[in-house]
């Protein structure tokens, strides 16, 4: 009697590591995946990785094969916590993993990626923007130069300012003084603060001759790096 469980109970276990083996040895042996991260302005593009898989699934490394519009950073970091289904007998195996960047989708919501999986290799990512909007669409005109100000969406940008780069002080309290005077709204990006918030991107008025100034002030001082 208790060689016949002792039978039974070695079968069941053979069958349960022949069944492990088959899932292994599918092309969608993935058993768990890790979405890449993403940022506001991903571009669109497309990474093809070949991920070296070792006998316990788990990844011990990431060769990118193609990479369309510098993408590949994001998915190699994905694709190396990515666990697939042990497989003892072959040992080390190379999966071929697609990650296809779609355009940014915009959204009221805080900003979160959708990640869906076409097939077990292939992934599709999209970032949802989120815009804050809060201006009245009414006319405005810039007080320097008296022409229409437009509406235009910036970058938020979060943290602690970079620190500035070495050069002439005076000539950055005179970039400064210039601002304030012929071109107040220049601006290309917003200030967000130290805490990280789910909003990526901020609609302000900005007015074009303002930008014109800018861009002739700069002319007129080669090498200083706008702060």
């Amino acid at each position: 009697m208790k060689s016949l469980t002792a039978f039974l109970i070695a079968l069941a276990l053979t069958a349960a590591a022949d069944d492990t083996e088959q899932r292994a040895l599918q092309p969608d042996a993935v058993k768990s995946y890790a979405a890449p991260e993403i940022t506001t302005f991903n571009p669109e593009g497309k990474a093809v990785l070949d991920v070296i898989v070792r006998p316990d699934g788990s990844v011990s490394g990431v060769a990118v094969i193609s990479d369309k519009a510098h993408v590949a950073d994001s998915a190699r970091f994905a694709a190396r916590k990515w666990k697939f289904e042990p497989q003892r007998r072959n040992g080390v195996r190379t999966k071929r993993v697609t990650f296809v960047f779609e355009r940014a989708r915009e959204t009221d919501c805080a900003q979160r990626p959708t990640v869906r999986y076409e097939s077990p290799l292939t992934v599709i990512v999209q970032p949802l923007v989120a815009t804050v909007s809060c201006l009245p669409h009414e006319a405005r005109t810039c007080e320097v130069h008296g022409t229409p100000m437009a509406i235009e969406r910036l970058p938020i940008v979060y943290g602690m300012p970079a620190p500035p780069p070495p050069g002439d002080l005076k000539l950055r309290e005179e970039f400064f003084a210039a601002l304030q005077r012929d071109f107040p709204h220049a601006q290309h990006i917003v200030t967000g603060g130290d805490v990280m918030r789910p909003e990526h991107q901020m609609e302000v008025y900005i007015c074009p001759k303002c930008r014109e100034a800018e861009k002739r002030w700069l002319d007129a001082h080669p090498g200083f790096v706008r702060p």
